[in-house]
């Protein structure tokens, strides 16, 4: 689930901008236009469904997405599973941290 940047519908190159990143790494998916609900308000939301085992390229797929869209996170459903991809973080020693919150 990718929110919308700017509270705002996804303009036409914002969503080429990330259907790009998705066929990069995963040629067949689908994309349904959502509407989210984040703090209380509306969020137009980008749903892309991607038929997958390759956790990796997925979590992969969610920083590209993060970082290209300013986001913290992006939502991702797994079966009955929904959890946040939390942006990478540089720490001070330079390693790469990774959170993922699981919710209901």
């Amino acid at each position: 689930y990718l929110g919308s940047p700017n509270r705002e519908a996804f303009l036409p190159a914002d969503r080429q901008r990330a259907l790009v990143l998705v066929t990069n790494r995963f040629p067949s998916f689908t994309t349904l236009n959502g509407e989210g609900y984040f703090e209380g308000e509306p969020l137009p939301t980008l749903i892309i469904q991607i038929a997958t085992m390759d956790r990796f390229s997925l979590s992969e797929l969610c920083q590209e997405l993060c970082v290209e869209f300013d986001q913290e996170w992006i939502g991702v459903s797994d079966g009955e599973l929904y959890r946040s991809v939390k942006r990478f973080r540089r720490e001070a020693s330079n390693d790469l941290t990774l959170s993922v919150t699981l919710g209901s």
